[in-house]
């Protein structure tokens, strides 16, 4: 991992709004439990391409799993907005939503399934 890091970050010296390579120095980042640097990838992806909605997927995530709902659900629904049938967006956000809002998660719980429906053999 630490080469093509070396790599990734060779990439963005030479094209500092290279948002895939910063995509995934994020994924480095997390795997090595640094969340404030992956979020700082995740945040420096997303303003170097405001079409890269993989890169506010991703950040919400992190957000959802730090307890930042909010942020996660502003991020998520960004996301959503481009890609409205992706099942697990839905799903997130009916993580995001149950402690907050448990109408709107079942809302989106139902709309996960429907679009991803658990099949048993």
């Amino acid at each position: 991992m630490d080469k093509a890091q070396h790599h990734f970050l060779k990439a963005i010296e030479i094209y500092p709004a290279y948002s895939d390579a910063l995509n995934y120095l994020r994924a480095i980042e997390k795997k090595k439990n640094n969340i404030e640097g992956a979020l700082s990838y995740y945040t420096r992806a997303s303003e170097a391409d405001s079409n890269n909605v993989l890169a506010l997927y991703n950040m919400a995530g992190v957000q959802q799993d730090q307890g930042e709902l909010q942020q996660a659900i502003d991020n998520f629904e960004k996301y959503k907005a481009v890609y409205p049938d992706d099942w697990e967006v839905h799903y997130h956000l009916g993580q995001c939503y149950k402690t907050i809002d448990l109408a709107k998660a079942t809302a989106y719980f139902k709309r996960a399934l429907k679009l991803q429906p658990i099949t048993r053999k």
